[in-house]
């Protein structure tokens, strides 16, 4: 949703103020390192300062903004051994989600999982990225709510979230999101059997090579470029590189 465009809704005014934001984030509408400016947020916005100020604090409890001495909250910057963290933690929490999921798992999910792959199978035929990952999201998500663990839901999707930061500034392996379906359909079978030791093992796995072809683009952009290498030239140079890359 547009920051151009005002909030007028019943609901609670500072949650549509968070939803407009961290959208903005992650569409980089706001990119990262720039300043939310509370003032200036909520002239845009066409809302009082409060509820900016609050979402504001939201995004830093979701790991979206930072508070700099003297800066105030910006938009976080992942680096490189940031976002290679974050795979680590995922893999071990998105286990943990596919265990619990293989054994609670309901046919309206796995109806939503096997949908999430069709348009995944389409991306990759089509080699169209934004298809891929968009159903790479609903995958997961569907994932976490056969889960039924709402506490662990909120923390795999608040690291999804930060990954997105970095991820949309990668110049990903066109052959990568081929990868990761196989893994995925792997996965599915394995909830499906309500074999839970095996989801789990499937998921890390999943997260482990994903990270690992990550770590091996990243590698290859440090390579390639002229200038400094970190992430913070990929944030100067991002409009000039995919915008649709998720994870």
């Amino acid at each position: 949703m547009s920051l151009a465009r005002p909030v007028n809704t019943p609901q609670r005014i500072t949650d549509v103020v968070h939803a407009q934001l961290r959208d903005a984030v992650l569409n980089r509408e706001l990119r990262a390192g720039e300043p939310l400016s509370v003032p200036s947020l909520a002239r845009r916005l066409k809302v009082s300062r409060s509820p900016v100020r609050e979402a504001v604090l939201q995004l830093v409890a979701d790991g979206l903004a930072t508070n700099e001495p003297r800066r105030g909250a910006v938009v976080s910057v992942v680096n490189d051994a940031e976002l290679l963290a974050l795979y680590d933690i995922r893999e071990v929490l998105e286990g943990l989600a596919a265990r619990l999921a293989a054994q609670r798992m309901s046919d309206a999910v796995h109806l939503r999982m096997e949908t999430a792959l069709a348009r995944q199978r389409d991306g990759v035929r089509r080699r169209d990225a934004r298809i891929y990952w968009e159903s790479d999201l609903d995958f997961h998500g569907a994932l976490y709510d056969a889960a039924a663990v709402p506490r662990l839901r909120r923390l795999l999707e608040g690291l999804a979230d930060q990954m997105r930061l970095s991820l949309s500034f990668l110049l990903v392996d066109p052959n990568l999101p081929g990868h990761g379906l196989k893994e995925h359909e792997a996965v599915l079978a394995a909830l499906a059997n309500g074999d839970a030791a095996r989801a789990e093992h499937l998921m890390r796995r999943h997260l482990r090579k994903s990270r690992d072809r990550v770590a091996a683009t990243l590698k290859r952009l440090a390579q390639g470029r002229a200038g400094p290498a970190g992430s913070s030239e990929r944030v100067r140079s991002g409009s000039a590189r995919s915008r649709s890359r998720a994870r």
